[in-house]
């Protein structure tokens, strides 16, 4: 059947109504078609750390490593007295005796107590020391007495003690009894023994030899007198007349003495010229034969 144009229904458009409710959702629908990858997106936070996994396998040991460098020395302990004093302020001390002290060493003088504490390093002419205490508390209160211990063993034999001084003599001892009669004893040496003659003469007192003494065998002490003289010499060198040596000793002569007085007139004689006559020299001869 032939369709013919009546006319347009449609009026102008109204205005836009309110917003209706949202529908229910649909049912889910299929999965299209993978789209070309898309770009590269930010990137995003880091997320939470993982929970830490499980230790692996101990891996194979290593080679051994070069040696390294010695280490400096740890702190040290000097003592002596030649470092001294209370100053705070770090001095050098070159009478120490400290040949390379290093910061941190430590210095006791071992007469006051003081410790000393190293804060520049050096020799003794350089490093410098600063006083850091005493380890020297105050005298303590005296303790009580203890009670005795118990006897100790006896100890060694000290060494002999020094002389002491004489004590004074004690009382005299009772006599004890007469011993046996001992052996005969050795003929002695002869004791001295004067000689004497003209065949020592002379006043030297140098230790001479008399070979013409006639002393066959002097001894040491013997004496020999000069009869003509008076001179005494001793014997100082034993031996027969060709070896005794002798000394002058002095004088047995004294000084002359004083005239003495003129004796008393003795008697007469008697007449020999009344006997004898005239002949002088016969009769002194009868005298001198009858007296």
């Amino acid at each position: 059947m032939p369709r013919a144009y009546v006319g347009n229904f449609l009026g102008p458009q109204g205005p836009k109504g309110d917003k209706g409710d949202t529908g229910a959702q649909g049912p889910k629908g299929a999965t299209g078609a993978t789209g070309p990858q898309g770009l590269k997106g930010d990137t995003g936070a880091t997320g939470p750390a993982g929970a830490t996994g499980p230790a692996g396998q101990n891996g194979a040991t290593g080679s051994t490593g070069p040696k390294g460098d010695t280490g400096q020395r740890g702190s040290q302990w000097y003592s002596g007295t030649g470092i001294t004093g209370t100053s705070s302020t770090a001095t050098v001390f070159s009478g120490s005796g400290v040949t390379s002290a290093l910061v941190g060493d430590y210095y006791l003088n071992t007469s006051t107590g003081y410790v000393y504490r190293c804060t520049v390093s050096g020799a003794a002419s350089v490093a410098k020391w600063v006083y850091g205490g005493s380890i020297k508390g105050p005298t303590g209160a005296q303790g009580q007495t203890g009670p005795t211990g118990d006897t100790g063993p006896q100890g060694a034999k000290g060494d002999t003690g020094a002389t002491g001084p004489q004590g004074p003599t004690g009382p005299s001892g009772q006599s004890g009894a007469t011993g046996p009669t001992g052996a005969k004893g050795d003929t002695g040496q002869r004791g001295s023994q004067w000689y004497s003659g003209t065949g020592i003469t002379g006043t030297s007192t140098t230790a001479t030899i008399f070979s013409g003494s006639g002393v066959t065998s002097a001894l040491i002490g013997d004496y020999y007198l000069n009869t003509s003289t008076g001179y005494v010499y001793r014997c100082t060198v034993a031996g027969s007349a060709s070896a005794a040596k002798w000394v002058y000793a002095g004088n047995i002569k004294g000084a002359t003495g004083a005239k003495g007085a003129t004796g008393a007139t003795g008697a007469t004689a008697p007449s020999i010229y009344a006997q004898h006559g005239k002949c002088r020299n016969h009769a002194a001869f009868h005298y001198l034969k009858d007296n």
